[in-house]
């Protein structure tokens, strides 16, 4: 909602419009059940949370700025216009959210499993002892002067 509000757009619309395609790309099946995964709506997916707001916000502020969007006459209410305003862009982005959501599960896969996936990978070289003294004395040897990563990478 910061973004688009920083946007000068409809920041409660690209909320809502936010949580609407976080929901859109969440699979639907547990097991043999037709229900949300308590797996999918937790803090492990906060990073795909993240990345769907900021981009729905950001195809949202794309829409407005295109002016597709539904003009009511001056006589209306501010509140009634500015949420029919929001039903196309609304659309437009829940119809792609969609689309992306059925291609991947075509394949097998969801948004959500293809981000863990990417972060989780680097992250788990991380768990060793040589990634985690990477990470301490890279910093540690910039405040020293001394670049730090050619330095460590110099090292077998």
């Amino acid at each position: 909602m910061a973004l688009a509000e920083e946007r000068k757009v409809d920041a409660l619309a690209a909320g809502l419009l936010s949580v609407a395609a976080f929901m859109t790309v969440t699979p639907y099946s547990v097991g043999e059940a037709y229900a949300v995964g308590a797996n999918w709506l937790g803090g492990a997916n906060i990073i795909s949370g993240i990345i769907i707001g900021l981009v729905v916000a950001e195809m949202f502020t794309f829409i407005v700025r295109r002016n597709w969007v539904i003009k009511l006459p001056d006589s209306v209410p501010a509140s009634v216009s500015r949420s029919f305003s929001a039903l196309i862009p609304g659309f437009i982005i829940l119809s792609i959210m969609g689309i992306i959501a059925w291609a991947l599960s075509n394949y097998g896969s969801n948004f959500h499993q293809i981000i863990m996936d990417t972060i989780s990978t680097p992250l788990a070289s991380l768990g060793s002892v040589v990634g985690w003294a990477y990470v301490i004395f890279v910093p540690l040897l910039w405040f020293f002067g001394i670049h730090g990563s050619l330095a460590l990478t110099a090292l077998p």
